[in-house]
C-alpha cells in the first residue's frame, strides 16, 4: 500500500502523472490482524 499526495498541475509532467508516492505502507501496518476483525465473514 503506499500513501500518496496528489501534485500540482505545475508538477505534473505527463497527464497521467498526478501523484507523488510519499511512503510505502506495510500490510501489517496498514490493517488489523485478521483475529481482531469485526467481518462476520471472516468469522465462518
Amino acid at each position: 500500500m503506499y500513501l500518496a499526495k496528489v501534485k500540482s498541475p505545475e508538477q505534473s509532467k505527463e497527464p497521467w502523472d498526478y501523484l507523488e508516492i510519499i511512503k510505502t505502507v506495510k500490510g501489517e501496518d496498514a490493517f488489523r490482524p485478521v483475529s481482531e476483525s469485526k467481518c462476520p465473514l471472516l468469522k465462518k
